[in-house]
């Protein structure tokens, strides 16, 4: 990124360590103003929303979380000077940031309590380097790296509808061989998907299933009651003591660019447009915010 940035002069365009506050349209002069977090202000006639999915955290609502004596925070707000080697950590959550957590944090810990409301697909991960052998081969014939690269684009295009259901069923049966790995029959039982493969999103790793098997592993269904200051309370009264609760818990991925005050013609705010549900035309522009485009439609 560093040598795109210096190779094509774009250092001038670049306004970083800044996030955007508002951005609002000017129907007198049709011009989007945008202001920044630190009170800059800039203008275009066009306003390209890219802010992705990954903004605004969720948070769960279980009683008594702030009253934990220990540390907690958010996967997606993670405390880089905590030590969690030889502690116990309860991890609430368990999709796609807790599969990629668990297993790293099972090396480092003491003990480690993973909540989990709804199991989820996790298939094996096809990430084996290739071969010295097989590098020179694509050095040599560069038409079969092109052929591999659109073998994976057609096999990836065909899935992402879910509409197959010889190929769901094949996912299905990946995802169990990959359970499979888990050896207490109860543990694995309780990591079974109730849902079709693709009705929630599919997850891929190598890691996750096997850390299950460690001793200082445990999978815990039963719904949380309550957090206090020493520890975590299921639905039966029991509690399990912690110093740090990690919570897994995702983002609101459906408030798209809503996620920032965006206001239209005659003061309409995007957040309220989209009350009842994000609408664009073609995914990408919205009726009444006129040259306002959006990636991540």
């Amino acid at each position: 990124m560093k040598h795109c940035v210096e190779k094509y002069n774009l250092g001038n365009h670049l306004h970083l360590n800044d996030g955007v506050k508002s951005a609002i349209w000017d129907e007198s002069n049709n011009l989007w103003k945008v202001t920044t977090e630190n009170g800059q202000d800039f203008e275009g006639e066009i306003m390209v929303g890219a802010v992705g999915m990954f903004n605004d955290l969720v948070w769960p609502d279980i009683e008594g979380m702030n009253d934990f004596d220990g540390v907690s925070f958010h996967t997606a707000d993670w405390n880089d000077d905590y030590d969690l080697k030889n502690k116990r950590v309860a991890v609430i959550g368990s999709a796609a940031s807790a599969v990629q957590l668990l297993p790293p944090l099972a090396a480092l810990a003491e003990q480690v309590d993973m909540y989990q409301r709804t199991a989820n697909w996790v298939n094996f991960k096809e990430d084996t380097p290739y071969t010295e052998a097989e590098i020179q081969s694509f050095i040599d014939n560069p038409e079969t790296a092109s052929e591999l690269r659109q073998s994976f684009y057609e096999r990836v295009d065909e899935g992402l509808l879910f509409d197959n259901p010889e190929r769901v069923i094949l996912a299905e049966e990946a995802g169990s061989r990959n359970r499979a790995i888990v050896e207490d029959t109860d543990l694995r039982e309780k990591l079974m998907p109730t849902h079709s493969f693709g009705c929630k999103r599919p997850l891929l790793s190598n890691d996750f299933y096997p850390a299950f098997n460690r001793e200082n592993v445990e999978l815990i269904t039963e719904r949380i009651e309550k957090i206090v200051p020493n520890g975590v309370i299921d639905k039966h009264g029991n509690l399990r003591e912690v110093d740090t609760i990690i919570y897994a818990t995702g983002f609101e991925t459906t408030k798209f660019l809503s996620s920032i005050d965006v206001r239209g013609r005659e003061g309409r705010r995007l957040e309220d447009d989209w009350a009842d549900g994000a609408q664009a035309y073609l995914g990408s522009t919205v009726p009444g915010y006129p040259n306002m485009f959006m990636l991540y439609g």
